[in-house]
C-alpha cells in the first residue's frame, strides 16, 4: 500500500512540474502560497471532466478521516 500512495504522489508530482514549468502561478499572482497548487491544478486541467470537483473534495475528507 505505501508504494502505491509513493508512485501516485510521485506522478502527480511530476505531472503538475511538468504542467507549470514555464510558468510559475504562485509568481502570476494566480494563487498565493504554494500549498494551494494541487487545487488549483485539478481546477485548471481536470475541471472540464464533469463530476471532477466533488471526486477531488470526497477524497480529501476520505483522507482526512482515515
Amino acid at each position: 500500500m505505501g508504494m502505491l500512495t509513493i508512485g501516485l504522489v510521485t506522478v502527480t508530482g511530476i505531472a503538475i512540474y511538468a504542467t507549470y514549468a514555464n510558468c510559475d502561478p504562485v509568481s502570476t499572482g494566480e494563487i498565493e502560497k504554494a500549498d494551494e497548487i494541487v487545487p488549483y491544478f485539478v481546477i485548471d486541467q481536470l475541471g472540464f471532466i464533469p463530476g471532477m470537483m466533488g471526486l477531488f473534495i470526497s477524497v480529501i475528507f476520505s483522507a482526512v478521516l482515515r
